[in-house]
């Protein structure tokens, strides 16, 4: 995945997530680099601060074997590098609006809140079934009538 591809995921996300007044820097990193900026195997981290509206974000390099590595938790098992970068990049935007709360004993409530959003937004994104056919698969027993004034 090139670097050019990253960045239109990038601002697609971004303005989907409705962050544009946001400096956001995003950066590729080795898993080494990874390793000694967190101190722990990740595939990307945010950086960011509402006081000065900036946020930085690092995501290991797609060419790393991490990324299709079986059993990894929190990807699909099916899902195609494209798709994975994708949804660490939209993981690590998410952080971004919950920067203002965080504190050290909300960190676990907090990742377990992005992750889920994060999934919650992969799907919508990649469902194929429209809104429309999914009512219109709605079966009910009778119609609902409305009652008029008289």
């Amino acid at each position: 995945m090139r670097p050019t591809a990253i960045k239109k995921l990038a601002t697609e996300w971004i303005k989907l997530l409705r962050l544009q007044d946001y400096d956001i820097n995003f950066y590729l990193k080795s898993a080494d680099c990874m390793l000694a900026d967190t101190g722990n195997s990740c595939f990307g981290y945010c950086s960011s601060s509402t006081v000065h509206v900036q946020a930085d974000i690092c995501i290991l390099f797609p060419k790393e074997k991490a990324w299709m590595a079986e059993g990894v938790i929190g990807f699909p098992e099916d899902e195609p590098l494209e798709r994975r970068v994708e949804r660490v990049i939209v993981h690590e935007l998410v952080h971004i609006y919950f920067e203002a709360a965080r504190t050290g004993e909300t960190i676990i409530t907090e990742e377990t809140s992005v992750v889920r959003l994060t999934d919650a937004l992969m799907k919508l994104k990649y469902t194929s079934a429209p809104i429309e056919k999914v009512r219109a698969k709605r079966k009910t027993k009778k119609p609902i009538k409305r009652r008029t004034k008289k």
